[in-house]
């Protein structure tokens, strides 16, 4: 993994092609899968995840508005 963005106690750390980790003071908090992420079979599929909220987005632009909206406090769910 390689940290990608980072702001103050936050980070956006892209894990694979396509699925970037939204992490507080290093613990998972989220997950943003851009449409670039190719599922390895049902069984390896980032979107199932029952301990972190899984946002879809369309590309790398919206995997850091996610990322800022839990830097600002401000989480929506949705499609960006």
């Amino acid at each position: 993994m390689s940290v990608v963005k980072r702001d103050g106690k936050w980070r956006l750390e892209k894990k694979k092609e396509g699925v970037y980790l939204i992490t507080e003071r290093r613990e998972n908090v989220a997950k943003a899968i851009t449409s670039d992420y190719e599922p390895e079979g049902m069984m390896n599929d980032e979107r199932s995840s029952l301990s972190l909220e899984v946002r879809e987005v369309k590309d790398f632009k919206g995997a850091k508005e996610v990322f800022n909206q839990y830097v600002t406090g401000e989480r929506s769910t949705g499609l960006i």
